[in-house]
Order: C-alpha cells, then sequence, then structure tokens
C-alpha cells in the first residue's frame, strides 16, 4: 500500500506512494548506467557491480523498477534530454571476453560504414503507422559482429563495442567474430559478389554466452542487416545465401501492436529444438526508414521470462 508505480516514458519506477506528481520534471539513469559516487551513494543497495554504482532492473513487490531517479535540482533541459555527459554517467560496457578480443586497428575509411542499434519498443512504439508493413525478427543471445568489406576488397571485422571507437579487430585464429564469418563462407561468398563495392554484415555471433549454443557445435552467426556501399538492403532485395543465415523470422504482415507481447515469449527457434528461453523479438519496418529522432527505426521486446531467468545475466 506504501509503493506505486511511476511511468516514465517507456520505463517504469517503483517509487514510494505519493513521492512524485504527475507532469514533474524527473532526472532518471535507466538500466546500465554507471553513477559517480556522489549519485550512487543513496541507491548502492539496488546497484550492482563489484564497486555498486551500476544500475539494474529489481524486482519490487513483483514489479520491475528500471532505474533510478536522481535528486537533483533542476537543469535547464527539455523532456528526453541526455544530460549523462553533464552528470559523469557512463554507459556499462561488459569486459571483453579473451575469445572476443584481439589486436585492434583503426577502420580507415568510414564513408560506408554503419552502426547499429536497437531502441525499447516501448520507447518508440507511436513511430510505427497503421497497416505498416514490419517484420519480426527473434533477438538472439549472441555478440554483434560487424562483417565490412572495402570497395578495395579488404575487410574489417569488428564487434559493436569497438565500432563505437572506430576500431577493428586483426585476423587470429582465436578470435569467435572471425571464426565465425570462416565457419559459413561469409568472406568468400562476399568476394564473389560485384567488385568494387563495400558491402556491410550485421550479424549476432553465436555460440558465445554461457548456456545460449543454440545448438551449434561450432562458431556460428545469424545475419540480420546489409549494406551496400552504406544503403540498407531489404531481406526481399539479399541472395538465397544471406536469406539462409538470416535470423529467425518470427512474422510479416500489417503493424498490430496488440500482437507483438505473444511474439517475443516461447522458446527459441534457431536450433529447431527449443533449447533455450526466446530472448525476445526485433521489430522493424519491411522497408528500412528513420524514426523522428533520425536513427534507423529498430525496436525490441523483451521476454518477460527471458528477464527472470538468471542464466541469461550469467
Amino acid at each position: 500500500d506504501s509503493l506505486e508505480l511511476l511511468k516514465l516514458g517507456g520505463f517504469q519506477c517503483v517509487v514510494q506512494k505519493g513521492a512524485f506528481s504527475s507532469g514533474q520534471r524527473l532526472v532518471f539513469a535507466p538500466e546500465k548506467s554507471v553513477l559517480p559516487d556522489a549519485l550512487a551513494e543513496p541507491f548502492r543497495k539496488y546497484l550492482s557491480g563489484p564497486n555498486k554504482d551500476r544500475v539494474k532492473s529489481v524486482r519490487l513487490r513483483g514489479e520491475y523498477s528500471e532505474g533510478v531517479i536522481l535528486e537533483l535540482p533542476t537543469y535547464d533541459a527539455v523532456i528526453g534530454q541526455d544530460i549523462s555527459e553533464t552528470l559523469g554517467i557512463v554507459k556499462y560496457e561488459p569486459p571483453i571476453p579473451s575469445s572476443l578480443a584481439g589486436a585492434v586497428a583503426p577502420i580507415g575509411d568510414e564513408s560506408h560504414f554503419r552502426r547499429h542499434d536497437v531502441e525499447r519498443f516501448r520507447l518508440y512504439e507511436s513511430e510505427f503507422v497503421d497497416g505498416e508493413e514490419i517484420m519480426v525478427t527473434e533477438k538472439l543471445h549472441g555478440s554483434q559482429g560487424v562483417y565490412f568489406r572495402q570497395a578495395d576488397g579488404q575487410w574489417v571485422v569488428t564487434s559493436k563495442g569497438l565500432a563505437s571507437r572506430s576500431l577493428g579487430i586483426l585476423e587470429n585464429d582465436g578470435n569467435v567474430y572471425w571464426q565465425a564469418a570462416h565457419a559459413v563462407g561469409l568472406f568468400a561468398h562476399v568476394d564473389s559478389l560485384e567488385p568494387d563495392v563495400s558491402v556491410q554484415i550485421f550479424a549476432e555471433v553465436l555460440k558465445v554466452q554461457k548456456g545460449f549454443d543454440y545448438g551449434q557445435t561450432h562458431s556460428s552467426l545469424r545475419i540480420y542487416r546489409v549494406f551496400w556501399n552504406g544503403e540498407d538492403v531489404t531481406f526481399d532485395a539479399v541472395d538465397d545465401f544471406f536469406k539462409s543465415l538470416w535470423v529467425p523470422i518470427v512474422f510479416r504482415g500489417p503493424w498490430d501492436k496488440t500482437k507483438l507481447e505473444a511474439f517475443a515469449i516461447g522458446d527459441e527457434t534457431v536450433s529447431g529444438q527449443s533449447r533455450h528461453i526466446r530472448e525476445g523479438v526485433v521489430v522493424s519496418p519491411v522497408i528500412p526508414r528513420a524514426s523522428s529522432e533520425g536513427f534507423m527505426l529498430f525496436v525490441k521486446l523483451i521476454n518477460p521470462a527471458y528477464k527472470d531467468d538468471p542464466e541469461a545475466f550469467s
């Protein structure tokens, strides 16, 4: 009786009843935020990490609390503005296991190099249009691999974290990103296509997460986005090689918000044996387009049961 749910955009927090009112301006740090000591101190018992400074989702009275509300003076900022740099808050980046690491080098010419991220569905569901054809694909629990063949034929292989720093991983036999691409014949296939163009592939590299091998006996990958000279290529336009390695398509049809949560639950389908819980799904327009904020519209719905599965975060 002393608690209530507070909605902040697409997030929710469990808070003391009556502590906040509708329309009040708040500074909110969502999960995966790493707080400086001064901001972390009041929340230590709810924070994670060796320094107890990382915000995580917690269940309180059966409901998720997806961040912390910081008790700070009002900032001269608009609703929705990111003031993390001003406050000294950074996003948590997990340590890189040795199998995903290696010597690095600058990517070089980035004129056609793209980056990919997926936003939360609850924050951007209004961006979709009634009747718009959408693609719903299974979200896999692996690691984002980025494969970029430059127009001169040179390959850059990298991860999401390293790509954000404009770095590629030099080839080595122990690196999972390189192993996976060789295993499925990705380099050879792309090199057989039209020369003198840049080709970029985003894929989920498997098996790299504890407890989630998807039935793979060796490193492999599943593709979810392809670029040709920096331009998005739709699923319909890619060849059969790419289609055979695509992440499982759960649904394709007109936008209907009421159906989406049902697609996010259940088990994975990559193995054909329902070996693991499904992480969730990714929703995007069949014809790629940007959101009102400028990023390409890819949003994720996480399976509620996955969030409660301790194996998913081990």
